[in-house]
Order: C-alpha cells, then sequence, then structure tokens
C-alpha cells in the first residue's frame, strides 16, 4: 500500500482529503490509482490515515478516509547532528536511512574538517519525504543546515535536549563504551542529539570546543564508542542512531 504527502488535516477526523500537485499526478500516472484502491496518507507531522480512493479527476484526487491510525513518535526522540560528507550520495544515503529508522532530526553541520560547503536543504527535504513515504513513517525530521559545530553547541539548542552524545571513533580508547557513558544524565532522556564529525573526524579545535561545553553547566557531551572498527560517518550515524534506540536506558 503506497503512501502520500498532504497538507495537515484542519480536523483530527476528517471524512475525506484531497491529494493535489505532484502528489497527485504520481498515484494517477505513475501508480494509476482508480476508484476503489488503498492508499495510507500522513502530514509528516503525527497524523496518518489509511484511505479508499472515492473520486479521481485529471490532476487530484478524493480520499475517503477508513481509519485514523494512533501513532506515537519513536522515544527517545533521536536528532543527528552529522559533519558535511564530501559526497552528496552519502549524505542523501544518511538522509534516507535514518529517516527510515525514525530519527527525529537530521542537522548537517559545516565542520572544519568537511571537504564540502554547500547543503541543499530543499534537495535533502526532497530525499527525506521520499524515504518518510517509503517505510511508511508518519513523523517528517526536523533538517537543518548549520555553517559550524560552534552553532549547533549554542546554549539555547542544547538547552532542548536531554543528553548530548558524542559518536567518536576515540571513544573506545578512552574506556567509554555503551552505556558506561551515560551516567548522571537521565535515566530515561526523551531527547538525545549525537553529534558525529565528518570524514576526518573533528578538528582539534573543535575537541577543545567540545571538551570546554562537556565541562560547564550548560551539557555535559558523553562519549559513545560504537565498537573497535572505524565508521564512515554516515555508517556511524546509522549506528549510533540504532544503539540508542535499542539498548537499554
Amino acid at each position: 500500500m503506497n503512501q502520500f504527502l498532504i497538507p495537515s488535516p484542519t480536523t483530527p477526523n476528517p471524512p475525506d482529503v484531497h491529494l493535489e500537485g505532484d502528489e497527485a499526478k504520481h498515484a494517477i500516472k505513475v501508480l494509476r490509482l482508480r476508484e476503489g484502491n488503498g492508499c495510507l496518507v500522513t502530514d509528516g507531522k503525527g497524523f496518518q490515515a489509511q484511505c479508499t480512493v472515492s473520486e479521481v479527476y485529471q490532476s487530484a484526487l478524493t480520499l475517503r478516509v477508513d481509519q485514523v491510525l494512533d501513532i506515537q513518535p519513536l522515544s527517545p526522540e533521536i536528532t543527528i547532528a552529522l559533519g558535511l560528507l564530501k559526497k552528496r550520495d552519502r549524505i542523501e544515503w544518511a538522509l534516507e536511512k535514518c529517516t527510515e529508522l525514525g530519527a527525529a532530526g537530521l542537522w548537517m553541520v559545516q565542520m572544519d574538517h568537511s571537504e564540502r560547503s554547500v547543503f541543499k536543504v530543499d534537495r535533502a527535504q526532497s530525499v527525506v519525504e521520499s524515504a518518510l513515504k517509503q517505510s511508511k513513517g508518519a513523523f517528517m525530521p526536523d533538517i537543518q543546515g548549520f555553517d559550524s559545530l560552534d552553532e549547533v553547541l549554542q546554549p539555547e539548542l542544547l538547552s532542548s535536549f536531554d543528553r548530548v552524545v558524542l559518536a567518536d571513533e576515540t571513544a573506545s580508547s578512552e574506556g567509554v563504551t555503551g552505556n558506561q557513558a551515560f551516567t548522571g544524565t537521565p535515566a530515561n532522556p526523551s531527547k538525545i542529539l549525537v553529534i558525529i564529525g565528518p570524514e576526518g573526524g573533528f578538528s582539534a579545535r573543535e575537541r577543545a570546543l567540545l571538551t570546554s561545553l562537556s565541562q560547564s553547566e550548560i551539557a555535559h557531551i558523553q562519549h559513545l564508542s560504537l565498537g573497535p572498527n572505524r565508521l564512515r560517518a554516515e555508517t556511524a550515524a546509522i549506528s549510533a542512531l540504532l544503539h540508542l534506540q535499542l539498548v537499554p536506558r
């Protein structure tokens, strides 16, 4: 059953919804939906419903809402702040897979060792929308681009997270693995920020900034080891997301 994106309904339990624009064109021209066919719809903000096509027009569809689904966001809500990668296909792979796995936020950060200087939010949004529809998710990740790690580490941003985690290849050498890193913070955090460097990792300046911040009252940044092997940045994003979703907290 295919899923489509729609604007947020104006009422909690609408009797029907309308599919227009590119979504309708795809449904009619490519998928060839006709009256009586079923589908899913979501607004990317938690509304998701099973529908049946009731009317087909030249460039629009009317969908009868058969059931509004009770969808809750994953807990904890995890935002990935990933250093901007050199190759666009690897950036898009990370965006796609993290969306499929239910990341609450995907922040691409221009770090000191990033070899790419341009992040196109519109293109990223398109990738994420496609992944959300394919995976039948109901919550669109927050997509943002940052010009430096310094911007991410502003107190007003960090204050919205219960836990800040640094997925760093040096964590294992420091003897920090798994849940050992998570002492002194809420036992069941509802919002987690994970910071991952680009190819080449964090610069000495960024490490000093992270160390200074960790020792302040703003945010105690904790290290997370992802195992003995050196991972590509995009792989580390997936690994960290799964680890924090699956391990007991």
